[in-house]
């Protein structure tokens, strides 16, 4: 696994590694149809079962898409805290989304029934809202050494049944622990868009990992970041290269 001292320093280095070790592949895009015309601008420049730490994860070395990012996270937060929520609604689809609807509004859906507003596939805030997150802060209490903290996204039964049909996570869980005094996040994904959503996502797992260190009153140690899939679309090639 490769070490970078910050996210910088690893963003520059995985834009060369997608340039000159990536290869080309047309896998469609989030469930969707495509048409012909569209296939050669979602053909991807793909790395797979790639991965890399980051020693010194700090989040000025990010560039995530505000104010978007912070009204995301407040809504994850939410899930995280198991806070109270008037309906389902502030939790999916939210409100964030509508500060990004270039991105998120394509991929909004009827809710079942056709009541009402529609919906997203899946949201984090709700994935999280649905876990007992606080139960895993107080297990690592308990025994700092545990290797036992996992806060998962993926739902192996539904997400496993939605697989070409809705889009599922590209997310799939983070790994806590702690270690040296330090509290370590291992992130997990399945699919990783190196232009639209990298630093978002490193954004929001640097935001869980900062959320356990919290929770511990420790410092944030090591970010380990492994993707099946880590990709840029042929047609963002120009905006990375």
């Amino acid at each position: 696994m490769r070490a970078f001292a910050n996210f910088t320093e690893a963003k520059n280095e995985i834009a060369r590694d997608l340039n000159e070790l990536g290869t080309t592949i047309f896998a469609g895009y989030q469930s969707m149809e495509v048409d012909e015309s569209q296939r050669e601008d979602l053909t991807t420049m793909e790395l797979i079962d790639y991965d890399y730490i980051v020693l010194k994860p700090e989040f000025e070395d990010l560039d995530p898409v505000q104010p978007w990012a912070d009204a995301e996270w407040g809504e994850r937060l939410t899930g995280l805290r198991n806070r109270k929520i008037t309906s389902l609604e502030d939790l999916n689809p939210g409100t964030a989304w509508e500060l990004r609807k270039e991105v998120w509004e394509p991929l909004l859906e009827p809710r079942p029934g056709g009541r009402g507003a529609r919906q997203f596939s899946y949201t984090y805030a709700k994935r999280f809202y649905e876990q007992p997150v606080m139960a895993l802060v107080k297990g690592l209490k308990a025994n700092n050494a545990s290797r036992q903290i996992y806060l998962s996204v993926w739902d192996p039964i539904l997400d496993n049944t939605s697989v070409g049909k809705r889009r599922v996570p590209c997310s799939l869980g983070y790994q806590i622990t702690v270690r040296e005094g330090a509290v370590n996040i291992a992130y997990h994904m399945r699919s990783s868009d190196f232009k639209t959503h990298f630093d978002n996502d490193l954004f929001m797992a640097l935001k869980v990992q900062e959320f356990f260190a919290g929770e511990l009153d420790l410092p944030r140690g090591r970010f380990v970041h492994k993707v099946g899939s880590l990709h840029v679309y042929k047609s963002d090639v120009s905006h990375v290269f």
